[in-house]
């Protein structure tokens, strides 16, 4: 009997891993509350936080939100202040659309270098705002978020989703 069971425990133990089935989802949907807590520097003016994809492995985020900002310069002027305050430098800046970088240096007290890159684009039309956010450590130093590992599954996974939200003008669209 004892046999068996053993048996049976490696086949139920090893099937996923020959199957491809997942048995940890990694994915989940960010709640409101989360997003205001954690990336409360990205919202600008916020009402009707939505999140749309978070993962637990690679630490990276998607969201949107409406903006209770006047117009697009008041948005703009009140997220580049609220990130340059917090070390974020925009290397990519156009009418409906920025991206930030910060990187950190290993310390003492960390035991990985940091790379994060966040993206955010913004319709003044309707004020709707999506944010995604990646960030990759590294046991070597780098000097942009393209240098890790992480950018490829950003690449892939994340941006992707973004640039579906922001291309959808009204702000409905539903993500997987």
């Amino acid at each position: 009997m004892v046999p068996r069971n053993i048996n049976l425990f490696f086949v139920l133990l090893l099937t996923p891993c020959f199957c491809g089935c997942e048995i940890i989802k990694m994915d989940y949907v960010p709640e409101d509350e989360q997003i205001r807590n954690s990336f409360g520097s990205f919202l600008v003016k916020p009402a009707e936080v939505t999140g749309h994809y978070a993962n637990m492995d690679i630490d990276c985020i998607v969201f949107t939100y409406r903006s209770e900002a006047s117009d697009s310069a008041d948005f703009w002027t009140l997220l580049d202040d609220a990130l340059t305050e917090r070390e974020w430098k925009c290397t990519l800046e156009d009418e409906t659309q920025r991206h930030y970088e910060r990187i950190f240096r290993k310390t003492g007290e960390q035991l990985f270098h940091s790379a994060e890159q966040m993206r955010i684009s913004y319709n003044p039309e309707t004020k709707f705002a999506v944010v995604a956010w990646v960030q990759a450590d590294s046991l070597d130093p780098v000097e942009r978020f393209s240098e890790n590992d992480e950018a490829s599954f950003a690449a892939k996974v994340v941006w992707p989703r973004f640039e579906r939200l922001a291309a959808d003008e009204k702000g409905t669209a539903k993500i997987e």
